[in-house]
């Protein structure tokens, strides 16, 4: 049997989640045909890290140029042949900061220098020796200034007139996501170990400053809850820590922070419904230097949604965000001067908001800083954006309210997908939806060792399990899970008669029981095409009443198993007609459905209509998933197979 190893909380490092070199990217991009095999060595031997990529496919370099959407600054390296194709088109691009550009003599490195390119001026090389030394001041310089980048502060969400919610851009995606996290975090009860996993990771993190270790140990012993602001906004480790935490949007992260982030949010709440918002003026000031590509992201959301990541404080006195905002200072190349402008409407039944706000002077580190501090992830709508006389953009922004019609449909779709309690096993649910398998599998094994025997949540945990070790192509490991779930599950219907998790784990069962059996078939079969159907992964939450679609998919899928691909075409058709009858248009659900429909369209040898069906699933997907998410990937893949044989049929 299957023993689980046993699992260390709070000891991982935030050390690689915290490195501000992310901020920058670097590419080197070349023909296929060249002769640049060493250039190439040597750039790889040189700048040996991650953010280094390497193309000689312009389509795909093209590709990761539009997906970045301005999320990292990029410096390029061309060879003179490729920038003859490119440089007219990505030159004017904001996240381009610089492009070096190797040619093979002197003639033609003349020509560009005459082209006169602003981002080329004297970065054009024939010597490979300069050009390396170049690059290596770059990195070196690169190094002390990202230290004062910001980390990413904010996400906007914008939806097309007539669209629903689901249908979202990258950027919206980004959006919910950190409002479900948060969402989950904030409700989520604490455990005799929240606040040790945070300190751990302080220390960590300090382990060589003696000044912020002593600190954290009288946080350890001292810390309470009237306190959580006073320690937030001490210059010490809390703030720091914090404040780069909300900027990496890393859930891991902010899990082993959410002991501070709670505590914090818990505070403001309390203020806030003692009334302490009618200290609060109707118009308060941010000021703040942000990144060109920052300040773009708003200025393409306007009427849009925004939300800043952490907890965001302002002033009442417009003089002192001035101060902030660099008017009249000089700003590093790639940034702006901006001044917030922060409106809040008050009506008279708007006594609570979800995400609450307070004037902190009473309760604050530094007092005569008079500061007016909103919880984290505060929705506001941008609504206007314009350079004053000055260089400076004024945004201003209005406290998104709880009649806000964009509001009140976000807020009941994370509703939908939360269910009535925030849970660990719904942390991880989440971790699997947004493709983070390998964090998922940790939490829900921190529940095991935390959960009493007959928890009525062991069945839904250990169908997850299953189905995160299907998808890595681990049967028999998915199987035994299966068989798990199917155990606690039978014990927990004979108490709750309603529970919708034992047919569901049999169906899972049934199916993973079939893969581990069967005998592998030719590459030349249809094969790999049924691999890459996965199970519902969300399926089995206790909270979530509304499963026949899903109960009719994995029936689909046990008839597919089966061979009896007809009557799965059947269930998957009921699956779809169900979520469309209830208006369910969760992007994975359907998605998945979408996929199953067209195989089995492709097993019933109908390439058309599958080929229309992988189609849909793909688009659906990228309406929640991100392009590199594998289940857009297998979406495309099974795609490709099809295509194929529509080919073979032409011929």
């Amino acid at each position: 049997m299957y023993q689980f190893p046993g699992v260390v909380v709070g000891k991982a490092s935030l050390l690689p989640l915290f490195n501000d070199n992310d901020q920058v990217s670097i590419a080197f991009v070349d023909s296929k045909n060249s002769d640049n095999d060493d250039l190439i060595k040597d750039i790889k031997t040189l700048l040996s890290d991650d953010n280094l990529k390497i193309f000689s496919d312009l389509c795909l370099f093209i590709h990761y140029i539009v997906n970045n959407d301005g999320q990292k600054l990029i410096l390029l390296i061309l060879s003179s042949d490729v920038a003859k194709q490119i440089i007219s088109i990505i030159h004017d691009r904001l996240e381009i900061i610089s492009i070096y550009i190797y040619c093979k003599d002197e003639p033609q490195k003349q020509k560009w220098i005459a082209k006169n390119y602003s981002k080329t001026i004297n970065k054009i090389f024939t010597d490979k020796i300069l050009l390396m030394k170049h690059l290596d001041d770059y990195r070196s310089n690169c190094a002390n200034v990202n230290k004062k980048r910001p980390l990413r502060s904010l996400c906007c969400f914008r939806r097309q007139e007539n669209n629903s919610i689901r249908n979202l851009s990258k950027q919206s995606t980004e959006f919910i996501w950190f409002q479900l996290i948060i969402e989950i975090l904030l409700r989520m009860p604490f455990t005799k170990d929240t606040k040790d996993i945070m300190i751990k990771a302080c220390l960590d993190y300090y382990h060589d400053n003696e000044i912020e270790k002593k600190n954290i140990l009288d946080f350890e012993s001292t810390f309470c809850s009237e306190h959580a602001i006073r320690w937030y906004t001490r210059p010490c480790f809390c703030p720091r820590l914090t404040n780069k935490v909300r900027g990496t949007q890393d859930p891991d992260c902010l899990f082993t922070f959410r002991f501070i982030i709670t505590e914090i949010h818990n505070q403001i709440y309390s203020l806030h419904q003692h009334n302490l918002t009618q200290q609060v003026p109707t118009v308060i000031y941010r000021g703040k230097v942000i990144s060109t590509m920052t300040l773009k992201t708003l200025k393409n959301n306007i009427n849009g949604l925004v939300s800043i990541n952490g907890f965001l404080s302002a002033t009442r006195e417009e003089s002192v965000a001035d101060m902030y905002s660099g008017k009249g200072a000089t700003v590093p190349f790639g940034y702006e001067r901006v001044l917030f402008k922060l409106c809040i409407i008050r009506k008279i039944e708007d006594k609570i908001l979800i995400q609450p706000y307070a004037s902190i002077k009473q309760f604050s580190h530094i007092p005569d800083e008079d500061e007016i501090l909103f919880s984290v992830g505060t929705m506001w709508r941008i609504t206007s954006i314009e350079q004053d006389k000055y260089d400076v953009w004024n945004v201003d922004l209005l406290l998104a309210s709880e009649d806000d019609e964009c509001r009140i449909e976000l807020t009941q779709y994370l509703k939908e997908q939360l269910g009535e309690k925030s849970t660990l096993l719904m942390f991880g649910k989440f971790l699997s939806e947004i493709g983070e398998y390998k964090k998922a599998d940790k939490y829900y094994k921190i529940l095991l060792n935390e959960l009493p025997e007959h928890h009525e949540d062991l069945g839904p945990i250990y169908n997850d399990l299953g189905c995160l070790r299907l998808g890595q192509d681990e049967y028999h490991l998915a199987e035994e899970y299966f068989k798990k779930a199917m155990d606690y599950c039978t014990k927990s219907t004979n108490t709750n008669k309603d529970n919708p998790s034992l047919p569901i784990s049999i169906y899972n069962h049934a199916i993973v029981a079939k893969q581990c059996n069967k005998t592998l078939q030719s590459s030349s079969t249809s094969s790999s095409l049924q691999n890459t159907i996965e199970l519902i992964t969300k399926s089995l939450s206790s909270s979530n009443t509304s499963l026949m679609h899903k109960l009719l998919n994995n029936d689909g899928l046990a008839n597919y198993q089966n061979g009896k691909y007809a009557e799965a075409l059947d269930k998957f058709q009921q699956a779809l007609n169900e979520s469309e009858r209830k208006q369910m248009y969760y992007p994975p659900d359907l998605s998945t459905i979408y996929n199953n429909i067209a195989a089995a369209y492709f097993k019933c040898r109908r390439y058309q209509e599958a080929l229309e069906y992988f189609q849909q699933a793909i688009r659906t997907g990228l309406t929640f998933w991100l392009p590199n998410h594998s289940s857009i990937l297998d979406y495309t893949n099974n795609k490709g197979i099809v295509l194929k044989y529509l080919a073979t049929e032409r011929e």
